[in-house]
């Protein structure tokens, strides 16, 4: 009777599985979709369970646009932006999860600021576009820097000129712009400036040519309503009867001529830090009679000459041109310390009046290791 129990038991156990089978076959298209309605709330429970997808969108954008990549390298200059990498933020964003991903695109602040740079441009065409497109109208922050390799400057301009095409018609948005690029690419950058916008605040323009090179721009900056900071090299310089900038606070310049230092001072009556670098070839014995500059409002200036000949004679034919009552501190970026100067650099051929009597002087090697500091002997400080 056992035996009857027990075969009588697994033939229905046998039936039930064969009806299972029969209907899980004949209803897969349910089944499917009940799975993948139980997948999803499951996920759904997952998450929401985990605090940083309970926070508030506007919250989350918010910390996203702290994760970018942006800060300040002192000694160049300028700063760092976020580069087109899956390393950084925002791509780096879009890699964590699908709602990530949506509020990233759609975030057009975490696209409003690049870094470009290498030995290939063409490489970077296809992320520009993207970054420009998906920043929409917000201000741009800019950084473009494209140096060849010593020797090979042929045919590298044309990368570089296929980039600066892309971001120049968007002068507009610009905020900060950092620029250093070949000669042949600065010349539509610089007509396009000369149009003029009211977002542009920090603009520099270098060369990553060997100084030898010949090329100048004439720039009207009259249009730029808000620009406070100003970096040009040797290759460019204001326009005639240029109109003054009284926002400019902060002047980088390198010339060729003293006049177009002095002018530079009349173009922006208003500037407090003031760095002049006088370059090898630079003439110390003005073109034309200039009449003393004076500049209230400077109250740091900076002095790089690399002109190992005659460094005292230079200074001591420009530092007369100018009366700068405010001055707090000078700074002096020489190739040799004053010690090994024939001439020793003599204040006394400055007339006192003209507020050089008291600054702080800090003697700044350029070549040396070691940065050497004193102050003059009448320093207050």
């Amino acid at each position: 009777m056992l035996s009857v129990h027990l075969h009588t038991t697994m033939h229905e156990r046998r039936s039930h599985i064969s009806d299972l089978t029969a209907t899980a076959s004949g209803n897969s298209d349910g089944l499917k979709i009940g799975s993948e309605s139980l997948r999803n709330a499951r996920s759904h429970l997952r998450t929401s369970r985990s605090p940083i997808q309970r926070l508030h969108l506007e919250l989350l954008n918010e910390i996203f646009r702290h994760c970018l990549n942006m800060y300040d390298y002192p000694l160049a200059g300028r700063l760092r932006l976020p580069r087109p990498s899956v390393q950084e933020a925002p791509l780096i964003l879009c890699r964590i999860c699908r709602q990530w991903r949506q509020l990233v695109l759609a975030n057009p602040l975490l696209w409003a600021q690049i870094e470009l740079s290498g030995k290939d441009p063409s490489s970077h065409l296809a992320a520009l576009d993207e970054w420009l497109a998906r920043s929409q109208r917000s201000p741009l922050h800019l950084s473009v820097s494209y140096i060849a390799e010593y020797g090979s400057t042929i045919g590298f301009e044309e990368g570089p000129s296929k980039v600066v095409a892309k971001f120049v018609p968007h002068l507009w948005r610009w905020k900060y712009a950092y620029l250093n690029v070949p000669p042949a690419c600065a010349r539509p950058i610089v007509e396009k400036l000369g149009e003029g916008s009211n977002n542009l605040q920090i603009l520099t323009i270098c060369s990553s040519k060997p100084v030898q090179a010949k090329e100048s721009f004439a720039l009207d900056l009259s249009g730029q309503k808000v620009l406070s900071e100003l970096r040009l090299d040797y290759r460019i310089h204001f326009i005639p009867n240029h109109s003054p900038m009284n926002n400019i606070r902060i002047l980088h310049i390198a010339f060729s001529t003293i006049d177009e230092y002095l002018y530079c001072l009349d173009v922006c009556p208003a500037v407090s830090d003031v760095v002049f670098t006088f370059r090898r070839d630079c003439r110390f014995q003005p073109l034309v009679y200039q009449t003393l500059r004076v500049v209230p409002s400077v109250t740091t200036l900076t002095l790089g000459i690399a002109r190992c000949e005659d460094e005292s004679q230079s200074l001591s034919k420009f530092l007369p041109l100018l009366e700068v009552p405010n001055l707090r501190k000078l700074v002096l970026s020489l190739c040799r310390s004053p010690e090994e100067w024939n001439m020793p650099l003599n204040f006394s051929n400055v007339p006192t009046h003209r507020c050089w009597r008291s600054p702080l002087m800090v003697l700044r090697p350029t070549i040396t290791s070691s940065n050497v500091c004193t102050t003059c002997p009448t320093c207050r400080h």
